[in-house]
């Protein structure tokens, strides 16, 4: 079935990126394939396809985190920021690997940036430092951290202090 469904999916995109002399009626791929195809999709430029291919990865496995990394990366280049957002938060949370991890925090603060949401693009960029693979990637989100703050018309302080009396 979860076969069947992503056939499906994916006969759409290709169909709708295929010329019609070149229409095939089925096409059966593994989810690893699947998952090529789509990143391809995203570094070819084609968003919509990586799209729909990455919702048919969703629908045989809710939990692949790449899948959803890769329809949050197509979601921010067809400019829709929130899902795009949602869809990296989510994939932060399924993510087991460190580097993943980095990547959607990563995606998720350039989609709230994107979307005009600047102290949510703060908030991921803060998440997205203890997964950072290395220390260049570290310091670069501390240097977007501090350009995103820069550029917050929303700067609040909080300041406590304890006296005795």
């Amino acid at each position: 079935m979860r076969r069947a469904a992503l056939a499906l999916l994916l006969g759409l995109a290709l169909g709708l990126a295929a010329p019609a002399a070149q229409a095939r009626d089925d096409l059966t791929l593994t989810l690893p394939q699947a998952r090529a195809m789509a990143q391809q999709a995203l570094l070819q430029g084609d968003p919509r396809s990586a799209v729909l291919l990455a919702q048919g990865l969703l629908q045989a496995d809710p939990a692949d985190a790449h899948a959803l990394l890769i329809l949050a990366r197509g979601l921010e280049a067809q400019g829709r920021y929130r899902p795009g957002r949602r869809a990296a938060a989510t994939a932060f949370q399924l993510a087991t690997d460190k580097p993943d991890r980095f990547m959607a925090a990563q995606i998720a603060a350039r989609n709230a940036y994107a979307g005009g949401q600047f102290g949510l693009a703060q908030y991921w960029l803060r998440r997205s430092l203890d997964p950072a693979p290395t220390d260049r990637l570290r310091d670069q989100a501390v240097a977007d951290f501090k350009r995103v703050r820069a550029a917050n018309p929303w700067n609040t302080r909080l300041q406590m202090t304890v006296q005795p009396s």
